[in-house]
């Protein structure tokens, strides 16, 4: 290795990522922390979410609904999330930019792909949308 002082330092960093990742966690790596939803909201609890559109896409089943700039009222609580994805069945013309205030019910993905993702399902019963603001 006294020749090849690059590789020492590759291999240095290296062992300190892994360190990191293996016993650090959430406390060094901010992808393995939970979302703010996931400390103050629970499996199944009620929620109002207020967000700007910024991306829609249809399914098969189900309508893909992607928000940002959120604001989330659960429990008597506010907190702010950046980016929500909502699954619904409505078929409510909405357009890129619009301001809407969803209300449902939490379920997490059971295995995140991308942490810190977020799946609300609405409720089939009456009309999920509330007007959309502005």
């Amino acid at each position: 290795m006294k020749n090849r002082p690059l590789l020492s330092v590759c291999l240095m960093v290296l062992c300190i990522i892994a360190f990191m990742v293996v016993w650090g966690r959430e406390r060094f790596i901010k992808e393995l922390r939970p979302s703010p939803i996931e400390r103050y909201a629970a499996e199944g609890d009620n929620i109002t979410i207020c967000g700007k559109i910024y991306r829609q896409e249809q399914k098969e089943n189900c309508r893909m609904i992607y928000l940002k700039e959120n604001s989330i009222y659960s429990n008597s609580k506010k907190f702010q999330e950046s980016k929500i994805i909502i699954y619904t069945n409505s078929s409510q013309k909405l357009h890129i930019g619009n301001q809407i205030k969803v209300c449902g019910k939490v379920s997490f993905y059971e295995e995140a792909r991308n942490p810190g993702t977020v799946k609300i399902l609405l409720s089939k019963t009456g009309n999920p949308w509330e007007s959309p603001i502005g």
